[in-house]
Order: structure tokens, then sequence, then C-alpha cells
């Protein structure tokens, strides 16, 4: 109801939420998790839309019983996505807007290439708030942000410095493939034979920015990244993470590698300084509020990026740290299965008492 009441205020007719955090992750934060806060459905994958009359929610299979369980008495419809005459959120979407209206989402949260995909489906009649973020006093024990203290990863494991891979990242930015170019908002016809120069990089995927700069952290329970977006031009690169999540002494060694560290939030305030450049980006991995702060000369060139390729290739020093990983892991497994054999028969064991 104080959803709905923020809406009516604000001339929104849906507001979408999906399960995702500013960087497009898979796993969430605790900051992020508002499509469980409001519909009460905990489970890892979901989307939920409100109308003024009306609530649904969509998740695949493995949650059928725990969101019928979870959704129980919340007036929220489950939508059994992939079952027979279920519709997909977008096909939804269309259908409660048939006849025009506004769809209010946080353009944080959903990556621009799914904004592209709006745009084509519906018709003028529909207007595409991006604007609109979920308001801190409608959830007022919202956990923060979270702000781990963030690591440097020895060249002992990474296998190759920052400076190097940060050279081997502009010369790859020389010659970009990009699957499509946008002008405006608007695609436009490009060679695909002739590579393109990227003069920006922007990066908003936390394992490759963990990747581009060795660092690791603990912003997201089992991902070691941090929360972070970057900025790599020809000759220089920017690192925008929380205060405090680096040491004076962390921040200095990347200073002395030509990393120009900023304000997690100062990434939005610099792009829009960008005069007309080609800037290089993944606009299924960077959210549509990033992207929209761009400046309408520049030119985005769509394209996961050198970065996925690149860390994709496992270095000497990697392919020795993977099979040392693999003996330690074979040993737990071993003793485990030990522990199973000699146990079973002889005590109750449950996949819960197991682990």
């Amino acid at each position: 109801e104080a959803l709905r009441n923020f809406m009516k205020q604000n001339g929104i007719d849906v507001y979408y939420v999906p399960t995702a955090d500013y960087h497009c992750s898979e796993y969430l934060d605790d900051h992020f998790k508002l499509r469980a806060y409001l519909s009460g459905f905990t489970g890892s994958a979901g989307t939920l839309f409100v109308t003024l009359t009306e609530a649904g929610l969509f998740t695949d299979g493995r949650y059928f019983i725990q969101a019928e369980q979870e959704l129980m008495g919340s007036g929220i419809t489950l939508y059994r996505s992939g079952m027979e005459n279920v519709p997909t959120p977008e096909e939804k979407l269309q259908e409660l807007l048939a006849n025009g209206g506004a769809l209010g989402f946080d353009g944080r949260l959903l990556s621009y290439s799914f904004l592209m995909q709006l745009k084509e489906r519906f018709p003028n009649t529909v207007t595409l708030r991006h604007d609109v973020p979920f308001p801190d006093n409608l959830w007022p024990d919202r956990p923060t942000l979270s702000c781990k203290s963030a690591y440097r990863l020895a060249d002992c494991y990474s296998g190759k410095n920052t400076t190097t891979k940060l050279t081997e990242l502009r010369e790859a930015m020389k010659k970009v493939r990009p699957e499509k170019v946008y002008k405006y908002d608007v695609s436009q016809p490009f060679n695909k034979n002739e590579p393109a120069t990227a003069e920006v990089f922007l990066l908003s995927c936390l394992d490759e920015i963990a990747w581009l700069f060795n660092l690791r952290g603990n912003d997201i329970v089992h991902n070691p990244v941090v929360l972070s977006y970057a900025m790599v031009t020809d000759t220089k690169a920017f690192l925008y993470v929380q205060s405090g999540a680096l040491t004076e002494e962390l921040t200095a060694t990347l200073a002395s590698e030509g990393i120009i560290v900023k304000s997690y939030d100062a990434v939005y305030e610099d792009v829009t300084k960008l005069r007309s450049c080609a800037v290089l980006l993944d606009t299924k991995r960077v959210n549509t509020a990033l992207v929209q702060a761009l400046p309408k000369e520049c030119t985005l060139l769509d394209a996961p990026g050198p970065i996925l390729l690149a860390k994709a290739i496992k270095n000497e020093t990697e392919q020795k740290n993977l099979a040392a990983a693999h003996i330690k892991d074979g040993v737990a497994t071993t003793k485990f299965m030990y522990w199973l054999k000699k146990n079973i028969g002889k005590e109750t064991i449950s996949e819960a008492s197991a682990a």
C-alpha cells in the first residue's frame, strides 16, 4: 500500500522490481533484496510487478512450492514461469499497459539492453520511467550497502599484474568488434567486418573489475568481489569504490600504477563529462541509469568487452593454482565420502547433518 501511494504521487501505473543490483549481478547483497522485502518471497530468482489494483510475482520451477507458501495471504499472484499458458514478465507488462500508461523502475537495477527491449515492445503511448528508485523511507530498516575491506591479490595468485592487464586492455580497445552501435538511443548501421576504436571502456561487472585490478573483497556472500565501477581511457584508469573499502596503503599502491580512486557514486557524474567519444560497454551488464547519463553525442559500442575473454584464458600461474585447488577439493571430498560410508547405518544422516 505504501508503494501504491508512492506510485499515485508520481503518476506510475505499473512498478517493476527485478532481482538485481546496480551491476547486473546474479547474487545480491542484502541491501538490494527489494523484491524479497516487498513480496515476502525469499528465493534467489524472481520478478515482481505492482499496479494500483493487483500484483504478481514470476519465478522458476525451483521455487514454485516455496513461493506459493511465502506469498500466501499477500494478495500477490504467483506466475509459474515456463508453465503452459503463463506469460513472460514482458508479455504481462504489455498486457497491463495495452492502453498506455507509465512503467516505473529504478534504472540502476535494469540493464540498458533490457530497456531497449522494452522500447521495442511498447508503443509510444507507454512512458518508460527509469528515474523512479524505491524510496528509502518506505523501507525503514533496509540493510546498509555492504562495504567490506578489499585486498590485493598477489602476483603469485594472479600471474599478471594490473599494469600489464591495462596495457593489453588498451590494445584490445583499438580493435573492438561491436555487436551493435548506438547513437541517440537508436541502433545505427555499421560494418561488422571493420573493427572500431573505443576511446573509453565503461565497466560495471564486478568480477571483471576484480580481475582487471587484481582486487578481491566480500561485499557479496560467496562472491569475492568489491562493489565498484571502473572507467578506462587510453591514458587513465578510474576505480570507483565506497569510502572505507580501500586502505590508504592500497589506495597509494593503485595510484602508483596510474589508477585514480574515486567515490562509488562519482561515476554517474564523471560519465556526463565525456565529450563526443566512442564508449565501449556491454549493454547486458551495464545499468540503464549509467548509460542514460552519457552525453548524447557519445557513440556506444555494444560488445561483451575484452576482459570477458581475457580472464577466461588462464595463464601458467592460474593453471597451477587451479590444479592445487582441485587437489584440496579432492582431499575434502574423499574425507567426506569416508565419513559417510563409515557412518551410514550407525546414525540417521540427512542432507543438513551431512553438510
